[in-house]
């Protein structure tokens, strides 16, 4: 120890030599300013200026001091401190801060502007421990506000501390929200006594506040609640969450399927009273299946079993009836409306048959039409009072006096229709080809007090006349007898139906006065007025079935159509070209030796001696008859008969289907009256029959294309049947062609025929088979 003291004393004495030794010896401050400054240029020195420029410190010395500057401060010390602290440039603090983190191994981390250290984490883990144990609740955003630091930040020094430092659990729903166990206990516990309790459906927001709930803690534990099945009961979802407990669903339930079973209805009103706003939702359910929904209600099948059998009995019994007297009370006019449309739907056939008025009025076709058969005796009563008061005189034949009476019938029939025009707005209409050709006139019409010329008068005198303006009213107190015979019916619902079947009586009345007027002119034209009746029926009737079968020709390939459209041309065509020409030739030109069916050239020679301005339209239309195509026909038929002023009764979709029904029945009748032993005729029948069973259309052929329309069919019927069909029509062939080689093949092959044939009817007549 003392040679140590003694190196000490002579060490100092060496210093204080040095201290006073001539100056020559001694840096000036400058001097070394300068060397250092050279030594940094030489890169053999690194160091950093202070701020102010007086002091040097190198980098390792500003890394410890800014660790001394964490650890004194705390643990957190932002960038700007430091500066200010050690004199130094910021940038240069800025760089040693994030170094000294990234070296500290996980020690030190900078968070935006701020240096934190481990110790420091460890002690705000402790206290968000203690904030939470004494709220019992902890939202992340408020600690950001606390603490200046982000929400990820702190999000990870919660997460990394919970179950160690933090005492609490993080909530499910929400990754910023925290909770202590016996927070959570705590609200579980109240909710679920909540929960418990209700009995009927509640809006969540209601149950919040209310009793002062955390939203997100109430939406996370009812959810796990119901998870769990603590608590029974469903919870809507969207923003508006209403909870439905288990209770209120069984009791619901319970109501509606013992009124459904009792009264076979459910009303809107009180579906939506129990909590179902969505009706159509029920038809998924067990038992509600067969709900048919209405405006107001939705009612099962014991309600439409009620309305089946209201309208299956005035049907059968061809009368009418107000729905709303057999249904109940609680059905308005629209919901009846509905449920006779779902009839129709049910019943296709039998919608055709009845017509509805007001929504609820029912009345039978038949009905209409056997009103009107009773009252016969009444049209010819007041058709006779209006022949004496001169009226049908105005109606029929007022436009054409000084005409030969020949013609009368075809000029009053004219008159009549232009007049029916003018009433119903001024059209006229032919039947071609399955469409309407309109001509449109024009009808002024007038306000009140309005001014108008003589001709417009004039006009206006003409339509008081017209068939349409014929007053029926007189008949209207027969109709409500067959209507109300006992009187018990409302009188606006009788008068309803009355109105309806107005034009219907006008029209009837129309046809007895127009046939009454015809007979009364002479008893001498009585016979060529019957005959010129008979003519514009078969006109009438050949016009509809060429409609007919015209149309089902577009269901063949153009090989076939063509075919057939020859023969409809040479055979119902012509015929009805016949008539047409017999009903506008003069009795006087008319041969005695004619044979129908014309030939082109007889039909021709008949064609010169109509009147000059006929000749060339019926010309065109007899040389149509050689074409193969039904179309032009028609266009010169319409043109024809527009220029003779013969009627055509407009083919609709009713009288459609009443005529492909009478054709159907004449086939079944045929057949059935056929010869048993007259092979190809029930062949060639029960194939036309065959072919609207499967196809829904009728055509007109004779036996030659029996082959072309089994071959037609074949894809549509069963292999069996085609096979039966198309062997019979071989047999036939074969039968045809022995007939000429030898007796003895003959009848081999007619018995075979005789085994097959009564299949072929059986299946024409029963097709498609029952299964």
């Amino acid at each position: 120890m003392a040679s140590d003291w003694e190196e000490v004393k002579k060490l100092a004495a060496d210093f204080q030599l040095t201290q006073t030794a001539a100056t020559l010896q001694r840096l000036s401050e400058r001097n070394c300013v300068e060397i250092v400054k050279k030594l940094a240029q030489l890169n053999l020195l690194e160091v950093i200026y202070t701020s102010d420029g007086k002091e040097y410190l190198t980098p390792e010395h500003l890394t410890r001091e800014i660790e001394d500057e964490l650890y004194a401060a705390g643990g957190r010390i932002g960038f700007n401190e430091l500066a200010t602290q050690l004199n130094v440039d910021i940038s240069h603090i800025e760089v040693k801060a994030k170094e000294c983190a990234r070296l500290s191994g996980g020690e030190i981390v900078y968070i935006g502007d701020e240096l934190i250290n481990k110790n420091y984490k460890e002690q705000l883990a402790v206290e968000i421990n203690e904030r939470i144990q004494k709220r019992g609740t902890l939202d992340i955003g408020d600690l950001t506000r606390i603490y200046s630091l982000s929400a990820d930040f702190l999000h990870q020094i919660i997460t990394s501390h919970l179950g160690t430092v933090i005492n609490a659990v993080q909530d499910t729903n929400n990754r910023l929200n925290f909770f202590t166990k016996s927070y959570l206990d705590q609200y579980r516990a109240k909710i679920t006594g909540v929960l418990s309790a209700i009995t009927r459906p509640v809006n969540t927001s209601h149950l919040i506040n209310k009793y002062a709930f955390p939203e997100k803690m109430f939406n996370n534990v009812i959810d796990e609640l119901l998870r769990t099945g603590r608590v029974n009961g469903q919870l809507t979802t969207g923003s508006n969450r209403t909870f439905i407990p288990n209770i209120y669903l069984l009791t619901q339930k319970e109501w509606i399927e013992n009124f459904y079973k009792h009264n076979g209805y459910l009303e809107y009103d009180a579906l939506a009273r129990v909590g179902i706003t969505e009706p159509r939702a029920l038809k998924k359910r067990s038992g509600f299946e067969d709900l048919i929904l209405l405006s107001t209600c939705c009612v099962g099948q014991s309600i439409f079993v009620q309305v089946e059998g209201a309208l299956d009995d005035c049907l059968a019994s061809k009368s009418w009836m107000n729905l709303a007297d057999v249904l109940p009370s609680f059905l308005d006019e629209d919901d009846m409306k509905k449920l006779i449309d779902e009839y129709k739907n049910c019943y296709e056939d039998k919608a055709p048959t009845f017509i509805t008025l007001n929504k609820t009025l029912v009345i039978s076709h038949q009905f209409i039409t056997e009103s009107l058969e009773s009252l016969v005796e009444a049209f010819r009563a007041k058709a006779e009072r209006d022949l004496k008061d001169g009226v049908l005189f105005k109606i029929f034949a007022s436009a054409h006096s000084g005409k030969d009476r020949a013609s009368l019938d075809s000029k009053t029939a004219t008159a009549s229709r232009k007049e029916e025009r003018k009433r119903r707005g001024g059209t006229k209409t032919f039947s071609t080809q399955g469409r309407e050709v309109k001509t449109k006139s024009v009808k002024k019409k007038y306000k009140p007090n309005q001014k108008f010329d003589d001709s417009d008068a004039s006009d206006n005198e003409e339509n008081l006349d017209a068939p349409g303006s014929v007053d029926v009213s007189d008949l209207f107190d027969e109709l409500k007898k067959r209507i109300d015979p006992d009187g018990e019916h409302d009188s606006e619902i009788v008068d309803m139906i009355i109105e309806n079947m107005t034009d219907s009586v006008r029209s009837k009345y129309l046809d007895v006065a127009r046939e009454f007027f015809a007979s009364s002119l002479t008893k001498d034209s009585s016979a060529q007025k019957k005959t010129q009746a008979d003519l514009q029926q078969a006109i009438n009737t050949l016009h509809a079935n060429i409609n007919v079968f015209w149309k089902s020709l577009k269901l063949f390939d153009d090989e076939l159509a063509t075919s057939l459209s020859k023969y409809l041309l040479r055979s119902l065509c012509s015929e009805l070209v016949d008539n047409a020409i017999l009903l506008v030739l003069d009795d006087s030109k008319k041969s005695e030796k004619l044979v129908f069916p014309l030939t082109i050239e007889s039909r021709a020679k008949l064609i010169s001696k109509l009147e000059p301005n006929y000749r060339d339209s019926f010309s065109a239309l007899n040389a149509t008859l050689t074409e193969s195509s039904v179309e032009n026909f028609f266009t010169k038929l319409e043109e024809t008969f527009e220029l003779c002023d013969i009627m055509i009764k407009k083919l609709d979709k009713k009288r459609e289907s009443v005529l492909m029904s009478e054709l159907r029945q004449n086939i079944i009748l045929q057949i059935n009256e056929a010869n048993q032993s007259d092979y190809p005729l029930i062949l060639h029948l029960s194939t036309l029959l065959l072919l609207w069973s499967v196809k829904q259309c009728m055509v007109h052929a004779s036996g030659k294309f029996v082959p072309q329309i089994l071959a037609f069919l074949k894809s549509s019927l069963p292999a069996e049947t085609y096979e039966l069909f198309h062997n019979c029509e071989q047999l036939i062939v074969k039968m045809v062609k022995a007939g000429k080689e030898g007796l003895e093949a003959k009848e081999e092959i007619e018995k075979k025929l005789a085994e097959m044939i009564p299949s072929v009817k059986a299946i024409a007549l029963n097709f498609p088979p029952q299964s």
